[in-house]
């Protein structure tokens, strides 16, 4: 009797250790995605930060050139902010980003400043489809612009080794919603990826490229705006895309 009680109390110290362990790696893993995803916005503060040191370093003194890169780390400071606001808890309104009318064409220009570096180092063409000027959509400006980086990323990540790189970037209006779509050179991704490509951590990177964290949070955001995201699977590149309501109430 004794041993078989000893035996129970081994199992469930067993238990209670191997939770603890899978507690503190998930944490891990969690921590290192959330590092990666504010390693993009903290790589163009560096780089705006280095031009501001070299315009004052230099005898002619650009003070338009120091001013704009001042104002974009100011707005690049505010997408870490609200990517750590998203990541921590997405479908809570508190101290969320307030929704406002917000023109197209800023949120694409807010994104392409983000991965501008990116696509410059690996050498990949951007492309952004024609629209209205006038488009606007109502919704939470820096979460829209997040999820728009996120897609642009895994595009430029994907195709780094492919002899044609290039994404492209685009908006279809409709009546009562837009879609967006980020489309790039690659020819699609696998069965097995679309079933989890959304889920924390899932990646088809190598560890220190990214935890899989992005994707999930694209979707949290996508979701709280009431709409919907996912692969399109009726063209030959990859392509994701997402939905949302022209006039966002959340």
């Amino acid at each position: 009797m004794a041993a078989q009680k000893n035996k129970t109390q081994n199992s469930k110290t067993y238990a209670v250790s191997n939770s603890k362990e899978s507690y503190l790696q998930e944490l891990g893993e969690f921590t290192r995605a959330l590092s990666h995803e504010v390693n993009t916005p903290l790589s163009t503060i560096m780089v705006l930060a280095e031009t501001v040191i070299y315009e004052i370093d230099n005898t002619k003194v650009n003070v338009d050139e120091i001013k704009g890169c001042c104002e974009k780390i100011i707005s690049t400071i505010d997408v870490i902010t609200q990517i750590m606001r998203s990541a921590m808890d997405v479908s809570k309104n508190s101290e969320r980003e307030a929704i406002a009318e917000v023109p197209v064409s800023k949120l694409f220009d807010r994104a392409k400043d983000l991965v501008n570096e990116r696509l410059i180092g690996k050498g990949v063409k951007y492309y952004l489809v024609p629209f209205d000027s006038d488009l606007t959509l109502s919704c939470r400006e820096t979460e829209i612009v997040q999820v728009l980086v996120n897609f642009m990323k895994n595009s430029v990540d994907a195709i780094a080794t492919l002899p044609e790189k290039w994404v492209r970037v685009g908006v279809e209006p409709h009546k009562n919603h837009m879609m967006f779509y980020v489309v790039d050179a690659g020819t699609g991704i696998s069965d097995k990826s679309k079933e989890s490509v959304f889920k924390p951590f899932f990646t088809s990177k190598k560890q220190s490229k990214g935890m899989g964290l992005g994707l999930t949070i694209s979707k949290a955001i996508i979701e709280a705006h009431a709409g919907e995201i996912g692969v399109d699977e009726t063209v030959g590149n990859t392509r994701f895309y997402f939905k949302v309501p022209r006039r966002t109430k959340i």
